[in-house]
C-alpha cells in the first residue's frame, strides 16, 4: 500500500472525529513550553560518553587478554638465550655477520 495514500486516510479520518473532553485545556501550549524551557544540549556530552565507552572496552579486552597470557603454562623448555649488556650494541648493529671479530681497544689490549 502506498504511505501517502495511507497518511492522507488517517488525516481525513481524525478530522472527523469530534474534538474530546478528555484533554486537558491549553495542553499542546503546555507541553511546548516545557519543552522549549529545556536547557540546550551541550554536543561535547555525546563525545564524552562515547569516549568513556571505549575506554571502558579496552580496559575490559586488556584485563581479558591479561588473564589469558597469565594462565598460560611456562615453557620450561624454550630456549633461553642471554646476551650481555655490553653486548648487545653489539648484537643489535651487526647481528650474525659470520667471521666477524670487533677489535679491542687499546686500552685493553695487552
Amino acid at each position: 500500500m502506498k504511505l501517502e495514500g495511507l497518511r492522507q486516510k488517517l488525516i481525513q479520518v481524525a478530522r472527523h472525529q469530534p474534538v474530546s473532553d478528555c484533554v486537558p485545556y491549553a495542553f499542546e501550549q503546555r507541553v511546548l513550553h516545557a519543552l522549549r524551557a529545556l536547557p540546550p544540549r551541550d554536543p561535547a556530552l555525546a563525545w564524552v560518553a562515547g569516549l568513556w565507552r571505549a575506554a571502558l572496552c579496552s580496559l575490559a579486552i586488556a584485563t581479558v587478554a591479561g588473564g589469558i597470557h597469565l594462565t598460560q603454562p611456562d615453557d620450561p623448555t624454550a630456549p633461553v638465550e642471554a646476551v650481555a649488556d655490553s653486548d648487545l650494541l653489539e648484537v643489535a648493529t651487526l647481528g650474525d655477520l659470520p667471521g666477524f671479530e670487533a677489535p679491542l681497544p687499546d686500552t685493553l689490549r695487552p
